[in-house]
């Protein structure tokens, strides 16, 4: 319920990699899928809350550059994509068999 009294209900639709693709394959060529924010931005500094503290660690860039390494190799395994709360799909539209010039649904 919000403050004027109203209420709302917000409907979400959770889907799998392999859903992903055959929703997004229909029109377009999928470049990159990948699971997004599994690590780093949930270790970064938050001005409001972190910097100071965090500032002062001796290996915080060792362990940021590790976060990043591994969040690399492991966002485009389905087990990380498909839990994933943020996912990135990068595609390309088809060309059209009329015109050559990419169709966008």
């Amino acid at each position: 319920m919000l403050n004027d009294g109203s209420k709302h209900r917000f409907t979400f639709n959770l889907f799998d990699a392999e859903t992903l693709k055959s929703l997004f394959s229909q029109h377009s060529t999928i470049v990159d899928l990948r699971a997004i924010d599994l690590f780093l931005s949930r270790f970064a500094a938050d001005a409001n809350w972190t910097a100071n503290l965090v500032k002062g660690w001796p290996s915080r860039q060792g362990v940021m550059r590790q976060l990043k390494d591994l969040e690399e190799s492991l966002c485009r395994l389905p087990g990380w994509v498909d839990p994933g709360t943020h996912v990135l799909i990068v595609a390309q539209p088809r060309p059209t068999a009329t015109d050559g010039q990419p169709s966008i649904p």
